[in-house]
């Protein structure tokens, strides 16, 4: 019988925007830093564009925090861990190619 953790999750497990808001980041004209801020920050210029963070967002929601421990998805180093990592990076790759 496996003992060990094989993923951590803290989270609730979903995170949910606007399908909007994907199109909103995808369709920017301008430069890459404005795209990469879009989906980082929700802005583009320093102008809010979306309501939230299309690639930090899933991280922290999902992964989460418990007292000073992070869920694998949450954590830089253990976020390839979790499945979930591959299926929202590409989702975010997708966007960068729409864009």
């Amino acid at each position: 019988t496996r003992t060990e953790t094989v993923v951590l999750r803290f989270g609730t497990s979903t995170y949910t925007y606007d399908p909007n808001d994907f199109w909103k980041c995808a369709n920017l004209d301008a430069f890459w830093y404005d795209w990469y801020e879009c989906v980082e920050q929700g802005t583009a210029g320093g102008v809010k564009v979306v309501s939230g963070s299309l690639h930090s967002g899933p991280h922290g929601q999902v992964g989460g925090k418990s007292g000073d421990d992070s869920g694998d998805l949450e954590d830089v180093a253990s976020s390839p861990n979790d499945p979930i990592f591959f299926f929202h990076h590409a989702d975010v790759d997708r966007n960068a190619y729409w864009w």
